[in-house]
């Protein structure tokens, strides 16, 4: 979550080289001992690549797609900001199974408020958006689609 809140997977994925930690501070303006313990823990669970001969790190082409680009139907990103709100959840969910009288929960304006919902528009809204127009639109509403179709965004 962090290095995506930070841009540091976004200064990764823009990079058509490895960088080092210097370097990706300074692109995303950012804090070399952070981006160097971060960039280190992701390179250990595999997410980016450390290239040990030059000290340098990188995010593949298809990784940085999944991570970066926010139109991409398949996007990722969003469970940056889903994650931590699910954790968030824990207390309340907790304190609810403990309280077998009655039944209760976490709202779902708490979910939106920690960034669930954020979360689930950048993961689910490029997907929906190219189905939409691929598919939904064309075969529900042909003319509406050809309409569309002629307006140059």
């Amino acid at each position: 979550s962090v290095a995506d809140r930070s841009g540091l997977l976004q200064v990764l994925g823009a990079s058509d080289v490895p960088l080092t930690v210097e370097r990706i501070a300074e692109l995303g303006r950012l804090h070399p001992r952070y981006v160097l313990e971060i960039c280190g823990s992701l390179a250990c669970s595999g997410i980016i690549e450390y290239h040990e001969d030059t000290e340098q790190f990188s995010l593949c082409s298809e990784s940085a797609q999944l991570l970066c680009h926010a139109k991409f139907p398949m996007a990722f990103g969003g469970w940056c900001d889903m994650v931590p709100a699910l954790y968030a959840a824990i207390p309340g969910v907790t304190a609810a199974m403990r309280t077998p009288e009655h039944t209760t929960g976490v709202p779902f304006e708490e979910f939106s408020d920690w960034g669930f919902a954020r979360g689930m528009e950048r993961t689910n809204g490029p997907g929906v958006t190219s189905q939409l127009v691929r598919k939904w639109l064309p075969n529900s509403l042909p003319q509406m689609a050809e309409r569309l179709s002629l307006i140059h965004i």
